[in-house]
């Protein structure tokens, strides 16, 4: 383990958040391929079968390290932190992104106003930012939530693990033979890695390998369903399918197993120092990758799939360079300064 801040911090999950943002930059990537013929058709699904985990990844781990008795017990402390974390780099790439979409031309600073709150508000939610909206939603209930998971005995953890998986087999299965299923869950969707982050781990401790065997064939499968037209991206295939599931939890150990592996005390700092910055990669990846793409020659044929991978690497190396000037110039001169403020408003009412 490698300390951060004066405590102990496991570099396996920052493996499994550096993974999960390179997966994010590679589905966005799949742009350059050229889906109209039947390989780039399959290439695309099965790379949106595969990277597209990276979005229960994100969840699993917000989970593991949210739902916490502690922030059960302390949720004023818990809002606080999270709108340090969260809300002020939301909020400022925000504003950045809402100048990048109006550029070159500018309204005036009333319009540009108006664009930024209603982008702020839920325009942005069709976006690649529908993200930052799914998890605020879940870290409102955290304090309410976390009592409750944080101590699940084994019991429940199968329960809520095997009512999920059964709701999600109804759902993909009946909707793929259009058959109505109007039974809802209410740990539907992206609730359900959140709230199993807590114990996923441990349930399926022993069982890891098995899981590393289906892996390949819940992708394949994926893959199959949708070319074959059974599901779509539209139908849950990528959120709501037991396959996507499963194979996430699979690549979530597989991805702290890989982390385990990690020797040697450059190799710790390199996956902090990327891990520090990720949130912010994730934030800029999108506008940067669109001009890369822009500087590209046209990709027609073989030449995309060569392209993939560059466009994803350039993607990653740019947005982590912007992220680092980002954080050092906005992002944390803005927390230090909610910092400053959350400590006055403190000293005043000690006194």
């Amino acid at each position: 383990m490698a300390r951060g801040r004066g405590r102990e911090r496991d570099v396996r999950y920052d493996v499994v958040r550096i993974v999960a943002m390179t997966f994010v930059v590679a589905v966005h990537a799949l742009m350059v391929i050229d889906a109209g013929t039947p390989f780039g058709n399959a290439y695309v699904v099965f790379g949106q079968a595969v990277f597209y985990t990276c979005n229960a990844l994100f969840f699993i781990l917000s989970g593991r390290f949210n739902l916490t008795h502690r922030n059960g017990e302390m949720p004023g402390r818990f809002y606080l932190k999270k709108a340090r974390g969260i809300l002020i780099p939301v909020l400022i790439l925000f504003l950045l992104r809402t100048a990048y979409n109006l550029w070159p031309q500018f309204p005036g600073l009333r319009a540009f106003g108006v664009a930024y709150v209603k982008n702020v508000l839920g325009a942005f939610a069709g976006t690649e930012y529908w993200f930052i909206y799914t998890l605020v939603s879940l870290l409102v209930v955290v304090p309410f939530l976390a009592p409750a998971f944080s101590r699940f005995d084994r019991k429940r953890q199968d329960l809520f693990i095997g009512i999920g998986f059964a709701w999600f087999t109804a759902l993909f299965f009946l909707t793929g033979r259009g058959i109505a299923f109007s039974w809802t869950y209410l740990f539907t969707g992206f609730a359900f890695p959140f709230c199993i982050g807590p114990f996923v781990e441990e349930r399926f401790k022993g069982r890891e390998r098995v899981l590393w065997l289906a892996m390949p064939l819940c992708a394949v499968t994926t893959t199959w369903l949708v070319l074959s037209g059974f599901t779509s991206q539209a139908l849950g295939a990528f959120d709501n399918s037991p396959l996507y599931m499963l194979l996430s939890i699979g690549m979530y150990l597989a991805l702290l197993d890989l982390g385990g592996r990690v020797r040697g005390t450059t190799a710790r700092r390199a996956i902090l120092f990327v891990a520090k910055h990720s949130f912010t990669v994730y934030l800029v990846h999108l506008p940067v990758m669109h001009v890369l793409r822009a500087l590209m020659p046209a990709a027609p044929g073989v030449l995309g799939y060569a392209l993939h991978p560059l466009l994803a690497l350039g993607t990653i190396l740019v947005s982590l360079a912007v992220a680092i000037v980002l954080d050092a110039a906005l992002i944390r001169p803005a927390q230090r300064l909610f910092d400053v403020a959350m400590s006055r408003l403190t000293v005043r009412r000690a006194g």
